[in-house]
This record gives C-alpha cells, structure tokens and sequence, in this order.
C-alpha cells in the first residue's frame, strides 16, 4: 500500500502501538544512520543520570526482559493546520522482573521523528489495527439497526387495532 494511504490509515486509527523487539532493532538501525531525530529522550526514573548519557543508538540502553518492557506508539503527528505526514514514534521501556515474569518500572520514554519510509515497516500493524476498526464499527452499526428494528416494530404491533 502506499505512503500516504498509511498516514491516511494511521491517523482514522489513532496510531498503533507495537512492542516487537524486531522494531526496536531497527529503530535503533536507523538511529546509528541518523535518519531518525531524537525530539526528546529522558531516563524515567533516576534523576542522577543525564538525558545526554541515554544513547538510543546503543542496543544495550534498550535491552529489557521481553516484549511486555517495550511499547512503541507511532502516530502521525500532521494537523489540519500542518497536514504536513510526520511519522512520531513515543517509546516506553520498562525494566522486567525476571522471577515472576513482568515489567516492573519504566526505564526511559523518548520521542522519536522517524523517516515516512519507516511507515511500511508498521505497514501490517496498521491493517490489522483498520480491521479491528471497521469490525468495531460494523458491530455498532449492526446494534444500530437492531435498535431500529426493535423500536419501530414495536410501534407497528402497539399501533395496530
């Protein structure tokens, strides 16, 4: 599918979040190549470590337990004033507790501007996100019409003599 059907996709569903550790090796691909701007970055909770020590292009900095640790959120950051497409990524990184298995404290958060040829890599989080969309709307307008039916139905079997 084409760019600018994604963004157009990406924005009806409010982004997508995706917590693969195949997405943060390649964000942090493109970090190394510098084709991603870092718009900010912050350690979330030691305040004695400087925001310049959290080097993104460092696999190490992003390492946790498994996928639970990790949430990328990407959205598209264009408005009606700037409909400019701008693929935005908000990253949170948890540590994990390794004997019982989930994520106990959030390590760093960062927002990233990621290249709009990145949108293809997220290309099937994005349809499968759209389904779910329109399968939620289908629902509701299904309930809709029931609705409907129920109401005026009952109008005509009351209003019959």
């Amino acid at each position: 599918m084409e760019a600018k059907k994604l963004f157009k996709l990406l924005t009806l569903i409010n982004g997508v979040e995706i917590r693969k550790w195949e997405t943060v090796r390649m964000i942090v691909g493109f970090i190394q190549s510098k084709e991603i701007e870092v718009l900010k970055k912050e350690w979330a909770y030691d305040q004695h470590k400087s925001d310049e020590l959290l080097d993104l292009s460092n696999i190490n900095v992003w390492s946790t337990f498994d996928e639970t640790c990790i949430e990328l959120f990407f959205h598209n950051a264009a408005t009606p004033k700037k409909p400019e497409n701008k693929l935005i990524c908000d990253v949170k990184i948890y540590n994990g507790n390794s004997f019982d298995g989930w994520r106990v404290n959030l390590r760093f958060t960062a927002s990233l501007l990621m290249p709009n040829k990145f949108i293809s890599e997220i290309e099937k989080n994005i349809e499968w996100k759209f389904e779910k969309y329109l399968e939620t709307a289908y629902e509701n307008h299904l309930e809709a019409q029931k609705r409907a039916w129920i109401y005026y139905t009952k109008l005509e079997i009351l209003n019959k003599q």
